[in-house]
């Protein structure tokens, strides 16, 4: 039985992790990203970035960029015919990864990178002493970001409208229904 050559697959992957002893060891989290691709290119047995179709970064926390795929193709030397970033969610790493996976199969992608990356260790020490982070802005040269998957972000505009955004908050509710519904008090 043949393989369908349009199956996704994963080649290789990157991980970096920046503890910090001081803040003059603090990186900002577009260069985190584009080591941890690095490193992926290097667990791919490659020995330099193929062309790619896609890249796109999970929403970051830590700090604010108006496309951070397009920052970490800048830090790269690269480029994409799209950068695209997720709406706030646990779940977007899954979702995207399934977006992008069923892309390729239509043949629509033949290659996609997918990657997030924080640095709030590092932002919540800068604001404790007092410093400012002299880290990445976009500017009027950096193109606007797709948002992609819209339809599957965890809030609504009821919960938003209530301040019902974090998982401490949700995740109580959650359990709450499922022992509403199992008839548990």
């Amino acid at each position: 039985m043949s393989i369908d050559p349009r199956t996704p697959v994963l080649v290789g992957q990157g991980q970096v992790v920046n503890r910090i002893a001081s803040l003059n060891d603090a990186r900002e989290p577009a260069q985190l990203i584009a080591d941890a691709i690095r490193l992926a290119t290097t667990d791919a047995n490659l020995t330099e970035l193929p062309e790619i179709n896609a890249l796109h970064i999970v929403r970051l926390l830590s700090w604010k960029y108006s496309n951070p795929a397009f920052t970490v193709a800048s830090i790269l030397g690269i480029k994409t015919q799209k950068y695209g970033i997720t709406p706030h969610g646990g779940n977007m790493p899954q979702l995207l990864v399934n977006k992008l996976a069923l892309e390729i199969q239509r043949g629509e992608l033949d290659i996609a990178i997918v990657a997030g990356g924080e640095a709030s260790n590092s932002r919540a020490r800068a604001h404790r002493e007092n410093a400012t982070l002299n880290w990445s802005e976009s500017d009027a040269y950096t193109p606007t970001a797709n948002t992609i998957i819209d339809d599957a972000a965890m809030s609504n505009d009821a919960e938003i409208a209530r301040k019902i955004v974090l998982p401490i908050q949700i995740y109580p509710m959650f359990e709450s229904a499922i022992r509403a519904n199992a008839g548990r008090d």
